[in-house]
């Protein structure tokens, strides 16, 4: 880590902050050239690709380099911020409101076996092999990686639930 200012207000700064601070201006940099390009006042460049993909007012390929560009620099914002190794000395405590949220997605963790007892009941029978079927897509706007896509073949008519 870095030290800058003076002693009475020193600020530590992660080490690759040159390079988070460029790709962060790269994707300041492109959001006000679509918005200039769209007529447009969009506040996330997410929100600008998907317009201009929309629109059809962008290549796929340059579409592909903005999201690329767009993950990023979120990463730069937010990821490898904290401490690099936690103390083994020192425990983890929770918040109520931590620990609630973590017991939460627990339960989370067991949606898909509800879904596919709920998918059997409606159908009226045991399910077969790969039913329901899954697929995955990139996510809309560079929100994370990957969704799951739960396709329920089925019914009449098939549905696919996001």
């Amino acid at each position: 880590h870095i030290t800058m200012g003076t002693e009475a207000m020193a600020t530590t700064v992660p080490d690759d902050l040159h390079d988070r601070t460029e790709t962060v201006k790269a994707q300041i940099a492109e959001l006000f050239r679509l918005n200039q390009l769209f007529r447009t006042s969009y506040e996330h460049l997410s929100i600008a690709i998907m317009h201009g993909r929309r629109k059809k007012l962008l290549k796929e390929e340059e579409i592909v380099e903005l999201e690329m560009l767009n993950r990023k620099a979120n990463a730069a914002k937010h990821e490898g911020l904290g401490i690099e190794k936690p103390s083994e000395q020192t425990p983890l405590r929770m918040s109520g409101a931590e620990a609630f949220e973590e017991r939460d997605m627990e339960a989370l963790g067991n949606c898909i076996g509800d879904l596919e007892h709920q998918y059997s009941k409606r159908l009226g029978r045991p399910l077969r092999k790969n039913e329901p079927r899954y697929r995955y897509e990139p996510r809309p706007c560079n929100i994370g990686n990957f969704v799951a896509i739960v396709c329920l073949d089925a019914l009449d008519p098939p549905m696919e639930f996001v």
